[in-house]
């Protein structure tokens, strides 16, 4: 893991996340999918959001969250059995897991066209189509 926030060279990208409510539309929507996602993919963490009406969404893949979650929940590898596990001297994995990742964040009042279109221009920026 290599850390934004530690100006470590060729850290991740800024996560665009959507500050969401459970009780929207698209945030059911959201959770719905996550839930689906666990139950028809084998490794996937599990969902987290038990009781929470707020929460963030990911407007792009969502693949560097739930990397995190898989962390978070020492969730064990399809390849070797074993769970992801931070290892202490991995400061910077351990801050993200701990503190978060700086994001920008979207409010959930964003129309959902241009949520659309962020996440297109975001794509695109990194060759994505």
């Amino acid at each position: 893991f290599k850390s934004r926030r530690r100006c470590m060279a060729g850290a991740h990208d800024v996560p665009v996340l959507v500050r969401e409510q459970s009780s929207s539309s698209t945030g059911s929507s959201a959770l719905t999918k996550w839930r689906k996602a666990i139950d028809q993919t084998n490794g996937f963490p599990p969902y987290l959001l038990d009781g929470k009406e707020e929460f963030y969404c990911s407007l792009g893949n969502g693949h560097f969250s739930q990397a995190l979650n898989l962390f978070r929940t020492q969730t064990p590898s399809l390849w070797t059995g074993q769970p992801y596990v931070a290892d202490k001297d991995k400061e910077a994995l351990e801050e993200a897991l701990d503190e978060g990742v700086e994001s920008v964040i979207l409010s959930s009042s964003m129309p959902v066209e241009d949520r659309r279109f962020v996440s297109e221009m975001l794509n695109r920026t990194h060759g994505r189509r």
